[in-house]
């Protein structure tokens, strides 16, 4: 179960907000992760937009296998596709029978995932990739941004 509470916990927290872009969501689950106090749960890498967890990739699709997690396309300007996650109803009954349990790695992770959603939830994702690229440079080395020379 400890590899899928990062991701319960990001979409769980902020009200139960959906999580708009894989990018995005591999991103507040990093910072959850070096600047929030979540426990080290995923190994981050370089990859094509910054750090990349493949593991937590994994987890997201497990969740969504299970039928805890919602994963929608959007079509945005550009004619690109994104994906957006939620929780299922049936995701929501276990984050709240994990939390009714008391559990201090369940009630830890879901306060850093609140702290990073209310931070970074509602930020552009020009301004949450300058963030990472600025604060963790090491993990741009193999980026498509030219973000990465910017910073």
């Amino acid at each position: 179960m400890t590899d899928v509470l990062l991701p319960l916990a990001l979409l769980y927290a902020d009200g139960r907000r959906e999580i708009r872009g894989a990018t995005r969501l591999q991103k507040l689950a990093f910072l959850a992760q070096e600047e929030y106090g979540a426990e080290d749960l995923h190994e981050f890498e370089p990859d094509k937009y910054g750090p990349f967890s493949p593991s937590l990739a994994g987890a997201v699709e497990a969740l969504k296998q299970r039928g805890l997690l919602k994963e929608r396309e959007k079509r945005v300007p550009g004619g690109n596709e994104m994906l957006i996650y939620s929780l299922t109803d049936k995701g929501v009954r276990v984050v709240k029978r994990l939390l009714h349990d008391r559990d201090e790695d369940v009630e830890s992770t879901l306060e850093s995932a609140e702290r990073v959603k209310a931070e970074w939830g509602d930020s552009s994702l020009d301004r949450l990739l300058q963030h990472v690229y600025q604060s963790y440079p090491h993990y741009t080395s193999e980026s498509r941004l030219d973000l990465a020379e910017t910073v």
